[in-house]
């Protein structure tokens, strides 16, 4: 019989609360156990709820989190999916090597925004770039007209005509290829919007279901760039975006110090 990992969220009342308005705020806590082995560790409610505590940060009244356990059954769920997938993710990888000892941050990693911290990373790179071809004061005024994070073909296209550079020309391939990744993954969130944590990457199914739609062509006819730009991206060639993928992913995993995913 395959062993379950057993979960549960509880408020920590053996530490001594804060108090406001004749009311205790504890810590939320969250217990996890797997084949023999277990932790618990302080659990950040207040990155997963569309609101916060009113007084402090993950510490809530009894009333407060008996709401949340009420109210917010799916988010629970969803929570409790990660912490399911990633322990038994790394069992896999370690057998009876296996340890909880600095899980809460790794837990803490598998659920940031993967999208969110490529495009942030792929908007850096391009800033290197444009750097070097205009001075910080037209960069910073570039800045308040258009975000690369969100659109870096069209920053650069700003950048282009507003200073008369050749930026087109200063951007290598490997560049334009993760910026394709850009538009590749927007495009996919709408298509899967359960992807955008590193977890689904990992241990889910996300890149599955990115390489079928990638290969349904669905992505040609959901970007919004020119057929012209789509060429220059390559965006023909799914090997090149699935290894996009697995250096930028394995390259947090080793600064986590936990194994590749791949």
């Amino acid at each position: 019989m395959e062993k379950i990992v057993t979960i549960n969220h509880f408020l920590n009342k053996r530490l001594k609360p804060k108090v406001k308005n004749n009311k205790s705020y504890y810590p939320s806590y969250c217990e996890v156990s797997y084949k023999g082995k277990g932790t618990q560790f302080l659990f950040d409610w207040d990155s997963f709820l569309r609101h916060e505590s009113k007084h402090w940060t993950n510490r809530f009244t009894e009333d407060e989190f008996q709401k949340i356990k009420t109210f917010e059954t799916e988010l629970i769920e969803s929570v409790n999916k990660d912490l399911r997938c990633s322990i038994k993710f790394e069992f896999d990888k370690h057998g009876n090597e296996f340890s909880f000892k600095g899980y809460s941050k790794r837990f803490n990693f598998y659920t940031e925004c993967f999208t969110c911290e490529y495009n942030r990373l792929i908007s850096n790179e391009i800033d290197d770039v444009v750097l070097q071809e205009i001075t910080k004061k037209q960069f910073e005024r570039a800045q308040d007209r258009v975000i690369s994070i969100d659109d870096p073909y069209r920053y650069l296209k700003f950048i282009k005509k507003k200073y008369d550079v050749k930026i087109f020309e200063k951007v290598n391939d490997i560049l334009w290829n993760k910026i394709g990744m850009v538009y590749l993954l927007d495009s996919f969130m709408d298509y899967n919007d359960d992807s955008r944590n590193y977890g689904s990457w990992i241990y889910g199914n996300s890149l599955k279901l990115f390489k079928e739609y990638f290969n349904s062509e669905k992505h040609l006819s959901k970007n919004s760039i020119n057929r012209k730009t789509l060429k220059k991206l390559n965006l023909k060639e799914l090997s090149i975006y699935i290894k996009i993928i697995e250096g930028f992913i394995n390259k947090k995993l080793r600064k986590m110090e936990i194994d590749h995913f791949i």
